[in-house]
């Protein structure tokens, strides 16, 4: 099973919308009412972050991950203590969202440091970064058809 964090996201609700007819997917969603949004047959789950139950209650049976950070300045700290959480269950592949830029400017930074911690972490990994210019429509063209392949079909 795949767990997506980030769902209700602009880049989230595409790959969620994406995976959902071709593999058993979780969406994690920070609100009820984000939940409720979620496509016919997809399983949900509430998740923060900041609270380490609820992350291993979204990791627990999952096999893979589309990390979509929360939007906050402790994005590398919160996403750390994910992966530590992940490195108890049984994961093992993960595929981050970050942002262009990497160690150039400071929020993309943060997603640098994340990506290290990450590419350390034992996973097989992959970021995905779009660029500045990405659209959703543009995302979701030859880049989440990629993206759908390395979580869906790569072991």
């Amino acid at each position: 099973m795949i767990l997506i964090t980030g769902a209700s996201g602009n880049v989230g609700r595409e790959v969620l919308k994406q995976a959902a007819g071709e593999v058993k997917v979780r969406a994690a969603y920070m609100s009820e009412n984000k939940a409720k949004e979620a496509p016919a047959g997809v399983e949900t789950v509430l998740m923060d972050y900041a609270r380490p139950e609820t992350v291993r209650a979204a990791l627990d049976g999952i096999e893979k991950v589309f990390l979509v950070g929360p939007p906050s300045p402790n994005v590398a700290e919160l996403e750390d203590a994910f992966v530590n959480e992940a490195k108890k269950s049984r994961v093992r592949h993960l595929v981050k969202l970050s942002a262009l830029g990497g160690c150039k400017a400071i929020f993309p930074s943060l997603h640098r440091d994340s990506e290290e911690k990450i590419e350390s972490s034992g996973f097989r990994t992959h970021s995905f970064a779009p660029t500045a210019s990405s659209r959703i429509s543009s995302i979701t063209t030859p880049a989440l058809s990629r993206l759908r392949t390395v979580l869906c079909d790569a072991g």
